[in-house]
């Protein structure tokens, strides 16, 4: 029996391109080539303070000299923090209650799971539906796979999936054509409706 070389990931191709990165700094990741590339997709997930940041590795070494790692439900004197932040400077009056989550896949799920619980529990079993958005990103859980619209990311998983309603993308980046049209959110309403 021969032994493949070939690598066990990434699972679904990248259209043909690849290339191996191995360092990076600020905006810029840098392959094995040396070659300086924008990292336009860090920046959405969990690199958008930059790379390789003094401030972020100090802190960061510091946390984990005291506690590497908690579960999220565990308080821990970041989190109190954090939430103490959250609840004086960004939510609005009245929220009793925090849900910390590992990453924005998992918080995502538990996002639309919470929703689908919330509604059983007051008694509207038949609010069961969620709205997903074309060409976007929701996560890579089956429930927020399922919510975007990444066909790569779907393959072979959709007969999994729960049933989610789509709307069209409504701004300018992804208006056919790249026009943007003031009438765009009706527009998607009316998709909802159809």
């Amino acid at each position: 029996m021969a032994i493949s070389n070939a690598p066990l990931w990434p699972f679904v191709p990248v259209a043909g391109w690849s290339r191996r990165f191995v360092r990076a700094q600020g905006s810029y990741l840098y392959d094995d080539t040396g070659r300086a590339v924008l990292d336009a997709g860090g920046g959405a997930i969990v690199i958008n303070v930059g790379h390789c940041r003094d401030a972020v590795i100090a802190a960061t070494a510091q946390a984990m000299r005291q506690l590497t790692y908690v579960t999220p439900p565990f308080e821990t004197p970041e989190r109190t923090m954090l939430v103490s932040k959250l609840r004086d400077n960004w939510l609005p009056r009245g929220i009793e209650r925090v849900h910390l989550s590992s990453g924005g896949s998992e918080a995502m799920d538990a996002a639309m799971r919470l929703a689908r619980q919330s509604h059983v529990a007051a008694g509207r079993p038949e609010r069961r539906k969620f709205i997903g958005r074309e060409i976007a990103y929701h996560g890579t859980t089956l429930t927020t796979l399922a919510a975007g619209d990444h066909a790569a990311r779907r393959q072979g998983l959709e007969t999994l999936f729960p049933d989610i309603l789509r709307v069209p993308a409504c701004y300018p980046l992804r208006a056919p054509g790249g026009r943007f049209d003031p009438d765009c959110g009706a527009q998607a309403a009316a998709a909802l409706e159809a």
